[in-house]
């Protein structure tokens, strides 16, 4: 039972890593984390047929288009974390081919 004025719990969503993108309009560089089951090796050996796969390319905030860069610089998580309401992220959902990008701030 509710409490009134409590809120509704919803599901945390959980990061396994992230990726750094640059725009390459205005150069500008950002953190993009990966929700669980997208770009994913741990879900994807359970769910193949859920996992999803990050855009080759998304839209930056001044008008141009930004790429995955520094791969080797990508983050891997030893175990999932929760993702903060301020983190740019790429989300899972079941009803997409791609992830969807999630932009909070640049």
């Amino acid at each position: 039972m509710r409490i009134k004025g409590q809120k509704k719990q919803t599901e945390q969503k959980l990061t396994h890593g992230a990726m750094w993108f640059e725009c390459q309009e205005c150069g500008k560089r950002w953190r993009m984390w990966l929700e669980k089951g997208v770009e994913d090796k741990r879900f994807r050996r359970i769910y193949p047929e859920k996992h999803k796969l990050v855009p080759l390319s998304i839209d930056c905030q001044c008008g141009g288009s930004a790429e995955h860069v520094d791969w080797d610089k990508d983050l891997v998580l030893k175990s999932y974390k929760p993702i903060l309401p301020h983190m740019n992220h790429f989300g899972y959902s079941d009803n997409e081919d791609y992830a969807m990008t999630v932009i909070k701030r640049l």
